[in-house]
C-alpha cells in the first residue's frame, strides 16, 4: 500500500509539473518488479526527486527552484539548482566549445558545489578528473556527434523551408479559391439581372412574411402538396381560373425548394 501510495503520488506529482516521461517512470517503477537503481539516475531525474519529494527537508534555494543561483549562494539547495543550471548550460551547447575562461569559471563553480555536498568527501575525484584529458576514441566519438548534429541541422533547415513552400502553396490555394467564389458569385449576377434577382428576393421575403394557409381544407390542396414535396420538379395542370399559378400550394412547394411549372 505504501508503495502503490508514492507511485500515484508520484505520477500525479510529475505529470502535474513536468509531464509524464514513460522512461523515467519505468526506471522509478520496473514493469518486471526488479529493484529500482539509482545508478540509472541521471541528473534531470534526481533532481525533480530532491525538488519535490526532500523540499520539507532541506531549505529551499536563496532565489528560489528552478532560478539560477548567484556566487554567494551556498545552501545545499544553491548548489543543487547551480549543477542544474550549468548540467543544462553544457548540455544545450551545440557548439561543443567554450572558452578556456569560460571552462576554468564554470569547473570551479561545479567542483566547489559539489565538494560543498558531499563534505569533501569526493575531492580527490574532483581533483583528478580535473587533469584528465580525452583519449583518441572520445575525440574520434565527440567529432561524430558533431557531424551528426550538424546533418540534424541541415535536414531541420530543409524541412523548414519545405514547409515555408507549403505554406506559400496553401496561401495560393485560399486565393484561388477566394476568386474562384467572386467569379462565381459574379456569374449569378450576370445570369439573373440584378433588378430581377432583387425583385424575386423581395418577393420571397413577403412571402415568407405573409405565408398563412388559406387552403388547409381542401382536399386537393393536400394532395398536390405531398405530391409536391416528393419530387424536385412538379407540374400542374387546371382550367382557366384555377388559381395553378399563385396557387398557396405552388408558394408552399416553391419555398420549399420545389420547382414549379
Amino acid at each position: 500500500m505504501l508503495f502503490e501510495s508514492f507511485q500515484l503520488q508520484y505520477t500525479d506529482l510529475f505529470i502535474q509539473h513536468y509531464g509524464e516521461k514513460k522512461d523515467e517512470r519505468i526506471i522509478l517503477f520496473p514493469v518486471s518488479g526488479g529493484q529500482v537503481k539509482t545508478t540509472d539516475f541521471d541528473s534531470s531525474l534526481l533532481y525533480k526527486l530532491i525538488r519535490n519529494t526532500l523540499n520539507h527537508k532541506i531549505a529551499p534555494p536563496t532565489r528560489g527552484w528552478g532560478s539560477t543561483p548567484l556566487s554567494g549562494d551556498k545552501y545545499e539547495a544553491d548548489d543543487i539548482e547551480r549543477i542544474r543550471h550549468y548540467r543544462n548550460k553544457i548540455a544545450h551547447n551545440t557548439e561543443f566549445k567554450i572558452s578556456n575562461k569560460q571552462y576554468q569559471n564554470q569547473w570551479n563553480e561545479l567542483s566547489q558545489a559539489v565538494n560543498r555536498l558531499s563534505q569533501e568527501t569526493l575531492k580527490s575525484e574532483i581533483t583528478a578528473l580535473e587533469c584528465t584529458q580525452f583519449i583518441g576514441s572520445q575525440k574520434n566519438e565527440i567529432e561524430s556527434i558533431k557531424k551528426n548534429i550538424s546533418k540534424m541541422k541541415n535536414e531541420m533547415y530543409a524541412l523548414q523551408n519545405e514547409l515555408f513552400i507549403c505554406q506559400d502553396e496553401i496561401t495560393e490555394i485560399q486565393d484561388a479559391v477566394i476568386n474562384s467564389r467572386k467569379e462565381i458569385e459574379d456569374i449569378n449576377e450576370r445570369h439573373i439581372p440584378r433588378h430581377i434577382r432583387k425583385c424575386q428576393l423581395t418577393l420571397l421575403e413577403d412571402w415568407k412574411r405573409h405565408d398563412i394557409l388559406f387552403c388547409d381544407e381542401i382536399r386537393g390542396y393536400k394532395v398536390a402538396y405531398e405530391e409536391a414535396n416528393k419530387h424536385n420538379t412538379v407540374t400542374f395542370i387546371g382550367g382557366p381560373g384555377s388559381c395553378k399559378t399563385y396557387s398557396t400550394t405552388i408558394r408552399k412547394a416553391w419555398l420549399g425548394g420545389c420547382s414549379c411549372v
